[in-house]
């Protein structure tokens, strides 16, 4: 699977630096808020509060650029509130979410992350991913919509490590049970932060918004070699 697949699908560069600049800012007043009330002897508000700080944040820092064409909503599943960013030119939604580094996957399945993913592969396959590739083990039941990738909205989720702050960009299967991909972002942002984001057409093809993909034992320089999970169930 060529890298240009899931480059389709991905933050461009100015996107993925307003959002990551919105989430240290979260961490920031989040560590303010720690030192104001150091004393509290059992704060289990602690990773709510975290939670929360980020998500204003990132909220903030999208509404300071409008030219990037992220709208935000604001929804709840169940008792749990969370935001959607939603960058309706190219159909794709982020969720922005917390988890360690040290893990590989959220501890339970949510229904509402479930929902977001069900679309991936379809979504995938409009943008070219080959149905018959013999790289990849694929099974899946197209969804009834018409084709068309306006058709097949794509969920990415931007995790930060609640700990130290980095940050990781990925997409599930649809049935939960693993990634996509899962790429460390961390450093791929704007030099000097928001200082470099200005109102340009950020949708022209440009060389300055290419995602420099790590390299692993399972890419070439042409193909990246994909196994995708598949439950009927779902």
């Amino acid at each position: 699977m060529s890298i240009d697949i899931y480059q389709k699908c991905m933050l461009l560069l100015e996107q993925r630096t307003v959002i990551c600049e919105g989430i240290r800012s979260g961490f920031k007043r989040h560590q303010l808020y720690l030192e104001l009330f150091s004393d509290i002897e059992t704060d289990t508000s602690n990773p709510k509060n975290r939670y929360d700080l980020v998500n204003t944040e990132v909220i903030n820092s999208i509404k300071k650029y409008p030219h990037l064409q992220i709208e935000i909503e604001k929804k709840k599943s169940g008792f749990h509130p969370y935001i959607v960013l939603r960058e309706k030119l190219r159909n794709i939604s982020v969720l922005v979410l917390p988890l360690a580094t040290k893990k590989d996957m959220f501890d339970s399945a949510s229904t509402y992350r479930m929902n977001f993913s069900v679309s991936n592969i379809p979504r995938l396959i409009e943008e070219g991913l080959p149905e018959d590739s013999s790289d990849i083990d694929i099974q899946y039941q197209r969804a009834m919509h018409p084709l068309g990738a306006e058709n097949y909205p794509f969920g990415l989720i931007v995790v930060y490590d609640p700990h130290d702050g980095s940050i990781r960009e990925g997409a599930l299967l649809p049935d939960h049970t693993d990634w996509i991909f899962l790429e460390d972002t961390t450093s791929m942002v704007l030099s000097n932060s928001l200082d470099n984001v200005k109102p340009i057409n950020v949708y022209k093809d440009s060389d300055d918004i290419k995602i420099p993909f790590k390299e692993t034992a399972r890419q070439t320089d042409e193909d990246i070699p994909l196994k995708l999970k598949f439950d009927p169930s779902v």
